[in-house]
């Protein structure tokens, strides 16, 4: 059950409710489903399914949120999601990767 406050926590609990979302993978692109349920696994270990996210701190579901982007990725040549995410923000130009026309 989620509750509607004013403020940032409304956007904050949709953003962990998207973490454990199945079956947001854009059609006929099946590359994206095997990390869709490699990310839920690793949620799952945290909160299992059925969980009242509301029963935890914003600070504990920030923490399990931050946890996957520090992982290593073996895509990324051993680098993080944070990293990499880290890097692309602060170059002053970003050379988009695909066309979205």
């Amino acid at each position: 059950l989620i509750t509607f406050h004013s403020g940032w926590w409304p956007y904050f609990q949709l953003a962990i409710l998207a973490l454990f979302s199945v079956g947001v993978n854009n059609p006929h692109s099946p590359w994206q489903r095997g990390t869709n349920e490699n990310t839920n696994g690793l949620l799952r270990q945290y909160f299992p399914k059925g969980t009242d996210l509301n029963a935890h701190s914003a600070q504990r579901l920030l923490e399990v949120a931050t946890e996957p982007n520090e992982r290593p990725r073996k895509t990324l040549n051993r680098s993080t999601p944070a990293d990499l995410l880290s890097r692309l923000t602060s170059k002053k130009e970003i050379t988009p990767v695909a066309s979205t026309i």
